[in-house]
């Protein structure tokens, strides 16, 4: 496998980037003011299977594996009709995937309208397994960051001419997730950005109706309603 010049790689990491981007836009869209697929028409969108996971996610997210896996043999096998495993191809594309949980998941928040840093780290901190913080980071996302640049460094090892430009090109794709994201949250204000109190009491209501008048009050002393 012949890995990529740096040029090339900062063109394929936009493009990553851009389809984060539009994939984020595109599940504000679908799901509208309420995460986690609770505004879907369908009930079968909103049931829960696997972990927190609604059927909606876990459709979506397979369909994002196999479309990439799929790419996999589209890219491998040329005109010759045979499939070749080319196993550090697809260690390169599950850190694609991984990159799009990761700032999909993160972009989310700043993309959406009903969204502030304030109400998501006070919603963050009080579901499942994310009241885990690194400094002002949840740990998944910096496991997700680490996950990005493991199937990289596994792309190059064993061979010394891939080794050095496979850590090269995780170590871009990680910066160039954290530089947009600071873009993103400048340009949107999104440290800033004031909410209707009530779509943000109907949004806390329906996933954290214990803590929804604390998070309220808080969100009201710091100036971030309406």
């Amino acid at each position: 496998m012949r890995l990529f010049k740096f040029k090339t790689l900062l063109i394929l990491v936009a493009i990553q980037l851009l389809a984060v981007f539009l994939f984020a836009l595109l599940e504000i869209s679908i799901e509208g003011i309420k995460p986690w697929g609770a505004g879907l028409p369908s009930q079968f969108g909103k049931q829960q299977t696997v972990w927190i996971l609604t059927q909606y996610h876990v459709l979506k997210d397979l369909f994002i594996l196999i479309l990439v896996i799929t790419g996999i043999f589209l890219g491998t096998t040329g005109t010759t009709g045979k499939i070749y495993f080319n196993w550090r191809l697809l260690m390169v594309l599950f850190s694609f995937i991984i990159l799009i949980w990761v700032g999909e998941d993160f972009w989310w928040n700043i993309l959406h309208p009903c969204w502030n840093w304030a109400l998501y780290r006070l919603t963050y901190q009080t579901k499942f397994i994310r009241n885990c913080w690194i400094g002002s980071i949840p740990a998944d996302y910096i496991a997700g960051l680490i996950l990005i640049f493991l199937f990289h460094f596994l792309s190059g090892i064993g061979k010394k001419e891939l080794f050095y430009q496979a850590i090269r090109n995780g170590g871009v794709t990680i910066l160039g997730l954290i530089v947009i994201t600071f873009f993103l949250i400048l340009v949107t204000g999104f440290h800033t950005r004031k909410l209707e109190p009530a779509t943000t009491k109907e949004i806390l209501n329906l996933f954290y109706p214990q803590e929804s008048n604390e998070i309220m009050r808080q969100l009201l002393e710091k100036g971030l309603l309406k």
